[in-house]
């Protein structure tokens, strides 16, 4: 079965797609995310009682950077009464545009912070084992102790020194028994 977010985010992939449109659906995607981060302005657009005219106002005022299709398509979520469901319906987007585009976002943990270069090196040396473009963020990570942990699409590559420490200690486990 299909969810609300499902229906909603294939719809608009298919118009932006017939329209060429997925570089703006993309960055409309990380700014409208990246503002509904906010529970004030969540709790706002869910409201029921703002009236549907009052709240097309408010997207238009609070969204001007968004185009004529992408506030369409949150007028649309607002007559259907789902703007409780915006950042789910917005990320699934992200995830279907991603995927259209052949990218994939993952996360690189480390001990300390990488530099902007090791972490473009790390990305085209996934970019080739995948054959997909893959963009990674950095996310520090104490208990690594050192070394890097990758995840990207549920795959996980682990070259930290704790899993070293830990295979390390399985090993001598098993010799001891």
């Amino acid at each position: 079965m299909e969810t609300i977010e499902s229906k909603f985010a294939n719809a608009y992939l298919s118009l932006a797609i017939e329209k060429n449109d997925l570089d703006e659906v993309v960055s409309s995607n990380k700014m409208l995310l990246e503002l509904l981060s906010d529970e004030e302005l969540q709790k706002t657009l869910e409201s029921e009682f703002i009236n549907k005219g009052e709240k097309e106002k408010l997207l238009k005022q609070i969204f001007p950077f968004l185009s004529e299709d992408y506030l369409n398509f949150l007028f649309v979520i607002n007559d259907y009464h789902c703007m409780k469901y915006l950042s789910k319906i917005i990320k699934r987007l992200d995830i279907l545009v991603n995927n259209y585009i052949n990218v994939s976002h993952g996360v690189v943990y480390s001990y300390d912070a990488l530099s902007e270069n090791e972490i473009s090196k790390l990305e085209k040396q996934l970019t080739l084992k995948y054959h997909y473009q893959v963009h990674l963020k950095n996310v520090i990570d104490k208990t690594l102790l050192g070394g890097i942990k990758i995840v990207v699409n549920n795959q996980e590559l682990d070259y930290s020194l704790l899993k070293k420490f830990n295979s390390l200690k399985q090993s001598l486990k098993g010799e001891t028994e």
